[in-house]
């Protein structure tokens, strides 16, 4: 496996034109098999780990990717969907805070309820994508791990 970041630009429920984040180049590319098994959707903007290993290119994963609708307190809304956020970003990038208008890249840390923030997007680019990157090990253990259940 590959893994490469990649932008969605637009998508059906079985893949997306995503221009990749190192180069700049678009192109087509399916989900996995698994994340179409799981239902896993892909809307524009979201960022994505991109497969290069596989022909074609095949998306992997999906980072949730939104722009921040409201604050109150340690709530965000996104998507029209209000959670518990804490802001996992270093400390000094903490100093800076989010704002309404922001976009984020966020996990839920609780099946949902509740999600960290872990980075800020600018100009569809994520402010640190080796904290992307470093989701890798665990994207592919669990492709390892669908291969050999």
């Amino acid at each position: 496996m590959h893994l490469i970041l990649a932008r969605a630009i637009d998508c059906s429920i079985d893949s997306c034109r995503v221009q990749l984040l190192d180069d700049g180049s678009v192109i087509d590319a399916p989900l996995s098999p698994l994340m179409i098994q799981i239902g896993t959707r892909i809307r524009p903007e979201m960022l994505v780990a991109l497969d290069r290993g596989a022909t074609p290119p095949e998306i992997r994963w999906r980072f949730e990717t939104r722009p921040v609708e409201a604050l109150a307190g340690d709530r965000i809304t996104l998507h029209g969907r209000q959670f518990r956020f804490t802001d996992a970003r270093p400390v000094a990038e903490q100093a800076t805070p989010i704002r309404v208008g922001d976009t984020v890249v966020a996990g839920s840390t609780d099946g949902g309820d509740t999600l960290e923030v872990y980075d800020t997007v600018e100009n569809g680019r994520p402010r640190h994508p080796e904290r992307l990157e470093a989701a890798y090990p665990q994207i592919e253990a669990a492709y390892q791990r669908q291969t050999t259940a």
